[in-house]
């Protein structure tokens, strides 16, 4: 997920900033309270997806997560798989779902805490379609 073009409401001369670190990597740097969606991903019914990122996020303000959404865009389920934890450095975050019927697409969602102070960096967010084997009885 692009951070240039594949997220709704991402504002960068108010809450946050594509900044370089000193290896010349890019993130994004979130500077206020604000929060993001991606664009919607279409998904397959009973397919897996893991939802991934890079924070780096020392006051604990981030929350990441994910919505399914209907095919009248009405949210039918919501998840958070990474709620305000503390990181000094840069840490993973995973987490995995199974798409179910009537999901028609994924959005991911990034959200920022409000009154505390200090930037939330994030990195390498990815959606990716899992192709995953049947499960076949043991005979």
């Amino acid at each position: 997920i692009d951070t240039a073009r594949d997220w709704f409401d991402l504002r960068l001369e108010y809450a946050a900033q594509i900044q370089k670190d000193d290896a010349q990597n890019s993130f994004l740097a979130i500077l206020r309270p604000t929060w993001l969606y991606s664009i919607p991903i279409p998904v397959q019914d009973g397919v897996g997806y893991l939802l991934a990122a890079r924070l780096q996020d020392p006051q604990g303000k981030a929350r990441l997560g994910w919505q399914s959404l209907d095919g009248n865009d009405h949210v039918l389920l919501e998840n958070t798989i990474s709620d305000r934890q503390k990181s000094d450095s840069w840490t993973w975050q995973a987490g995995y779902m199974r798409s179910q019927l009537h999901w028609h697409v994924l959005r991911v969602q990034l959200d920022t805490a409000a009154r505390r102070p200090g930037p939330v960096r994030v990195d390498d967010i990815m959606l990716v379609q899992l192709d995953e084997p049947d499960p076949t009885p043991l005979n």
